[in-house]
């Protein structure tokens, strides 16, 4: 696959505890962006880059932002304005180009209208049914016509392959970025493809190579379950490369 490369922070969110040690971590690994990932809206409010990490993050080809979904619901109040103010500061400081929101933590679509960001709303796993399907994803992107599309392979997986494919048809000309990993009911945590994907999963791969243009970044949503996992990265990348 031709697409560039990009790994979330919270792909090592079990061995280091803020921001700036993540991002110092994953500069090791041979990507083109990241997508800075803060779960919890407190911690965004109170995220202080180093300068080091913002420069860093600057001259890179790609920089998303993952939306907190710990301790905040997206609509109408002070709160959530404070912290898409907060969001909208950051997005402008390190140059990114897109949001990334779950719609099970949206309320109401329109108190982002209120900021000066691109959107993109994400496909949920099998324990969202109601905000998994495709049909959802139409709904959203009809009423929110500015709105892009994140794809997440793994959480279409946890449904059925041919799910993965309707998307893939459905949104090829809405999607800016897709979140690149393994992931069943069985499985807690998303997990390397590289390691565990089976032969439908492979197929559908295949499909997605095929079926949408190399200039969609790729984002690699794996977590390491333990510090050895981390050099897995390495074998990641490498796979989707080669694939």
């Amino acid at each position: 696959m031709n697409n560039t490369i990009s790994i979330w922070t919270w792909l090592v969110y079990k061995f280091f505890d803020n921001q700036n040690s993540r991002i110092k971590r994953l500069k090791d690994f041979d990507h083109e962006w990241i997508e800075l990932c803060i779960a919890d809206s407190e911690a965004l409010l109170n995220l202080e880059l180093e300068q080091e990490n913002v420069d860093y993050l600057k001259s890179l080809e790609y920089v998303s932002i993952h939306l907190p979904w710990i301790n905040i619901r997206y609509w109408d109040n002070e709160r959530c304005r404070k912290v898409l103010s907060a969001v909208e500061k950051l997005y402008k400081k390190i140059w990114a180009k897109n949001v990334n929101v779950h719609d099970t933590e949206v309320d109401d679509y329109r108190i982002f209208q209120e900021f000066d960001f691109n959107v993109l709303i994400e496909n949920d796993d099998y324990k969202f049914p109601d905000t998994a399907t495709p049909s959802r994803i139409n709904e959203i992107l009809w009423l929110n016509q500015n709105f892009r599309f994140n794809l997440d392979f793994a959480h279409a997986l946890t449904l059925w392959g041919e799910i993965t494919k309707e998307f893939i048809d459905n949104f090829r000309q809405k999607i800016s970025q897709i979140h690149m990993s393994n992931l069943t009911k069985d499985i807690k945590d998303h997990n390397f493809l590289h390691r565990d994907a089976t032969a439908e999963t492979l197929d559908l791969l295949r499909y997605l190579k095929e079926n949408l243009s190399d200039d969609i970044p790729l984002v690699l949503e794996c977590v390491a379950s333990n510090e050895n996992e981390i050099d897995l990265i390495s074998k990641e990348i490498e796979f989707l490369r080669n694939f």
